[in-house]
């Protein structure tokens, strides 16, 4: 079973990594997720996938959603949020986060010996 990492896993990349997982149960576990502010889709995931964190770059959507999360999941949050996802344990982290923000968590993704599914251009470059 592979551990995944989803980094923008409320958008529509991460959204249809989530489906692939559905599609193949016993095949995958999320084990990390991560947002930009979209606490509330966040929220759901995190019930229905029991990841064991989530991060979320918005502070002041994180109040909400630290209330909401189930039992056990670390929360991170803040400009680091997802850098901290990144190196959670796990073998694959998908990095789906827009622009120059999905940079350093891929790196920390890599220096901490994950393979990295990169849904990101702007790191490539």
């Amino acid at each position: 079973m592979k551990r995944l990492i989803i980094l923008g896993s409320t958008g529509s990349i991460g959204r249809q990594a989530l489906e692939i997982v559905d599609a193949f149960p016993g095949e995958f576990q999320v084990v990390g997720l991560g947002a930009r502010r979209n606490a509330g889709m966040l929220a759901e995931q995190a019930r229905r996938y029991q990841p064991r964190a989530v991060a979320l770059v918005d502070e002041g959507a994180a109040d909400a959603l630290r209330d909401v999360l189930p039992a056990g999941v670390t929360l991170f949050t803040g400009t680091d949020a997802l850098r901290s996802a990144a190196r959670i344990d796990g073998d694959v982290v998908l990095v789906a986060v827009v622009g120059v923000a999905g940079l350093l968590p891929t790196l920390d993704a890599l220096h901490s010996g994950h393979d990295v599914a990169l849904a990101n251009k702007e790191t490539l470059v």
